[in-house]
């Protein structure tokens, strides 16, 4: 195997050079599928400085991908160890070869029959003082303020699915134009369907009209939702090579929500696993059973829920 698809060139490299120090074929295969699951849920841009992409990475960045695997995907710890494993070597090797100053990937490890505390939710306060503070031009540099009024809409549109709706980054991501229905109305991931309120429908139809038509994303196509935008040339981007807008990418969804968050004055760690688990808590306070909160949240099995529902004592 010496050729390795959809992954970005330094991965590639890294995977030759296991090869070239021996290791067996199937080893380096398995390393292989787990950088591209990896790679792929990042959505990470390889034609451009995608170790950029790396170095914003945080822990609460990691951990969350870490979570996905656990609880979406169903991983034994054995198979979440193998991964952490192939993540830090990577990062080792990049690290050694000045490619990176510290390795990104510290994966942290999440126990599901942890208790929760009042510090795992997202306080009304502060849901509401961050969607004061997206709408606002408090504390923006001259330079920052140019395009604000590009980004309102979208960052708003964003921040009303995490919190009203509980997506994770995930689903957040994977949002296409085909996902969204006529007049808005509904959005369909794919393990649920959400009813949008009339504001939900506002605010995406302001944000998709706040979009030149020439690269906005097209209705019923398989374009990204929420497109990227470019700084220096104060547009959104657009995907020559796949003649469709260039996707945001989940850390700079995870990057803006930090922005708002530090510039609002909120707690530190503030994230958006903060608003999914605050969604989940309020559909069980609003009386949903086990059967409802499977259908409504996507679930593949009901574990997690236990400790949500020991802290909401119900």
């Amino acid at each position: 195997m010496e050729h390795f698809p959809h992954i970005p060139d330094y991965a590639e490299q890294y995977l030759l050079t296991l090869k070239k120090d021996g290791l067996k074929d199937s080893t380096i295969r398995r390393y292989y599928y787990d950088l591209h699951d990896y790679f792929a849920w990042m959505r990470v841009n390889f034609e451009e400085d995608h170790l950029q992409e790396l170095r914003s990475l945080t822990k609460k960045d990691t951990k969350e991908y870490y979570q996905f695997l656990s609880m979406q995907r169903k991983y034994s710890s054995s198979t979440l160890t193998r991964v952490e494993t192939v993540l830090k070597r990577l990062g080792v090797y990049l690290v050694k070869n000045g490619q990176l100053t510290a390795n990104p990937f510290h994966m942290e490890r999440t126990s599901h029959s942890a208790e929760l505390s009042d510090e795992d939710f997202a306080k009304d306060g502060e849901i509401e003082k961050l969607f004061s503070v997206i709408s606002s031009d408090e504390g923006l540099t001259e330079n920052q303020l140019k395009h604000r009024h590009l980004l309102i809409p979208r960052n708003k549109a964003i921040l009303r699915l995490l919190v009203f709706h509980g997506l994770s980054m995930q689903e957040l991501n994977q949002i296409t134009m085909k996902d969204v229905s006529p007049h808005h109305k509904e959005l369909h991931l794919p393990t649920r369907t959400c009813s949008l309120s009339k504001e939900d429908q506002i605010i995406l139809m302001e944000y998709l009209q706040s979009i030149p038509e020439p690269v906005r994303p097209r209705a019923r196509s398989k374009d990204p939702l929420f497109a990227a935008f470019d700084y220096q040339r104060g547009t959104f981007r657009w995907d020559y090579e796949l003649n469709s807008p260039k996707p945001l990418t989940i850390i700079a969804i995870q990057k803006m929500l930090r922005q708002e968050i530090r510039r609002g004055g909120l707690r530190n760690g503030l994230s958006a696993q903060h608003f999914r688990r605050s969604y989940i808590l309020s559909l069980i306070q609003e009386g949903a059973d086990d059967d409802e909160l499977k259908q409504m949240l996507g679930l593949k099995a009901l574990l997690s829920l236990k400790r949500y529902r020991s802290y909401a004592q119900l």
